[in-house]
């Protein structure tokens, strides 16, 4: 992509830095559109102002994915359901089009995924898109396919899903139930199963806020439970002020901008985070990855940031289903996501489980990453709206398209593995 820099009001703007701000906020036009979809309000950008430039522009996308193809119109319906998309049809300088539309064709897949799984439906898109574009009397043959319905032999739902299908899972399981496999195609996410207690082939559930049950913590108590009443849910608990004032340099929303509540503001409806969903829009996929060299057959899911996010950020909570920590037994067993919950007036004192075997977010998708010269993020205790919760915290700037990557500790792989990896 070119390097050459834009001159505006004076200043060198880089023209890929621009490209990649607008990218950024088509896909944050579906994010925030998602909450209409659920609510079956779902309205379409406004698209009856069409002119020239912006007709000769979708022309250039489409000429290189293919005219005779109906792809490239559903990929132009698609963006075209973004009011930012439509604002640079109209109004982007003709020396940034070449790199944002270069862009866009590089994460083609990536954007068809992330809007469909906020409720574009794609074949309504090509054809609202081809009422506006085409004349009836002069109609490509692709056009011609969307309108008809009548589609070749050879032809494929796009990704590999059909959005009747995708759709009823939104209403079901959330959005981040399903990946983007290296094939391009859309793969559902199921839960793994470790014992006979735990059905196969269940789908995985998108939660926002960890799942507790008080009939999961009805074992006998615990000698390391730290309070009086039992059982009670162990993320809401009393917390004690112990952090020092040095450390409170990253305590602030990445969504709203306020700090964080202390146990004295709890009170104070005008402080803390002012988020009804705190920190949760964070703009990510999961997707497929090379596999690990030494696990060739399974499949390697991560998480792509699809925005710039800058150091010391709170992403996201990690969450699941809230186990007792002496009790990770019959349909609770888990070996691949739990997360220790701890007491937050104790040092170490594991008072729970988090477990994301079926229930959870994006979040457990996050890869384990050897190399701390490459791990990007740190998972963190922290006290946010009364409730002691696992963060996502950014430990530098995470880049448009960078894989995020954490660290697990040092229990999660074998000694020798940690020794072979480190440095790689």
């Amino acid at each position: 992509m070119s390097s050459t820099r834009l001159t505006r009001s004076g200043r060198n703007i880089d023209i890929r830095a621009e490209a990649i701000k607008v990218l950024e906020q088509i896909y944050r036009d579906y994010q925030s559109r998602f909450d209409e979809f659920k609510a079956g309000t779902y309205s379409y950008v406004s698209q009856s102002s069409w002119n020239g430039v912006m007709r000769n522009r979708c022309n250039d996308i489409s000429s290189r994915l293919g005219d005779a193809e109906p792809y490239s119109l559903i990929f132009i319906g698609i963006l075209a359901r973004s009011e930012t998309f439509i604002q640079q049809l109209h109004f982007c300088p003709d020396i940034l089009w070449p790199a944002l539309s270069q862009l866009l064709l590089q994460n083609k897949s990536s954007i068809e995924f992330y809007a469909r799984s906020r409720g574009v439906d794609w074949l309504e898109a090509a054809r609202d898109l081809i009422e506006i574009v085409y004349a009836h009397d002069h109609l490509p043959p692709a056009a011609e396919i969307l309108l008809s319905g009548k589609f070749p032999a050879h032809f494929q739902v796009p990704l590999g899903i059909d959005d009747q299908v995708l759709h009823q899972n939104l209403y079901d399981y959330g959005p981040d139930t399903y990946y983007l496999a290296k094939d391009d195609t859309i793969k559902p996410m199921i839960a793994p199963t470790f014992v006979e207690e735990q059905p196969e082939g269940e789908q995985m559930i998108d939660i926002k806020e960890c799942n507790y049950r008080p009939e999961d913590f009805s074992i006998p108590r615990s000698e390391s439970w730290p309070w009086r009443v039992y059982p009670q849910h162990p993320q809401q608990c009393k917390y004690k002020e112990s952090r020092k004032k040095d450390a409170d340099h990253f305590m602030r929303c990445n969504t709203c901008g306020h700090r964080f509540s202390r146990p004295e503001d709890w009170g104070n409806p005008d402080l803390g985070c002012q988020c009804h969903d705190w920190c949760v829009d964070a703009l990510v996929q999961v997707v497929e990855y090379d596999p690990y060299p030494d696990e060739p057959d399974m499949v390697n899911r991560g998480v792509r940031a699809l925005q710039t996010f800058e150091k010391d950020l709170i992403i996201g909570e990690y969450t699941g289903e809230l186990v007792p920590h002496n009790e990770l037994t019959g349909r609770h067993w888990d070996v691949t996501y739990p997360f220790s919950l701890f007491d937050a007036e104790k040092t170490r004192t594991e008072i729970a489980l988090v477990s994301a075997r079926r229930c959870g977010n994006w979040t457990r998708f996050i890869n384990h990453q050897f190399n701390p010269s490459k791990q990007n993020i740190c998972f963190a205790q922290l006290l946010v709206k009364n409730r002691v919760r696992i963060i996502v915290r950014t430990l530098r700037r995470i880049e448009f398209g960078e894989e995020i990557f954490g660290y697990y500790g040092p229990d999660y792989f074998p000694e020798e593995m940690y020794e072979k990896y480190r440095d790689s």
